[in-house]
């Protein structure tokens, strides 16, 4: 059901922090605070390496990958997550 944590590899997500960052920073995923919010992704903030996110479901096509505050976007944005669609 959605918004419970799933184990993102039962979908085929092979995603890791530096690829994230680098789509952030193409523009081809959309990040987003705990509130909904769409943030602007600022290179400044990179998830630290041993960082795994979770995952939750969105919906049928869509999946969150959640970060801690501080890791994606300001302290003061919370936790944040960016959208992955599902084929």
């Amino acid at each position: 059901k959605t918004g419970d944590l799933l184990d993102k590899s039962k979908f085929g997500v092979k995603v890791d922090s530096a690829e994230v960052v680098n789509l952030l920073k193409e523009g081809k995923l959309d990040l987003y605070n705990i509130n909904g919010k769409k943030l602007s992704y600022d290179s400044f903030f990179k998830p630290t390496a041993y960082m795994e996110a979770e995952c939750f479901l969105l919906g049928k096509k869509e999946l969150g990958l959640l970060y801690a505050a501080g890791e994606l976007a300001p302290y003061s944005e919370g936790a944040t997550y960016v959208v992955i669609h599902l084929k």
